[in-house]
């Protein structure tokens, strides 16, 4: 199970990265470190490309 960010500072995610990992078995959940309140139960954690530091304020105040 892969914990995926995504949301306005987590953006740069390829479909086809996504689509080779379910093909070998992987779950993948989404979820924003904006807007939830906890990254899901997960095996591993992907921070793909965005620009985190243009929402630097934001996501400090969402601990």
């Amino acid at each position: 199970r892969i914990a995926i960010a995504k949301d306005e500072a987590f953006s740069f995610i390829y479909a086809a990265n996504v689509k080779m990992l379910t093909k070998q078995g992987a779950q993948c959940v989404y979820f924003s470190p904006l807007h939830d309140a906890e990254v899901p139960q997960a095996d591993a954690l992907w921070l793909p490309g965005g620009y985190p530091e243009l929402h630097a304020s934001a996501l400090a105040n969402n601990t």
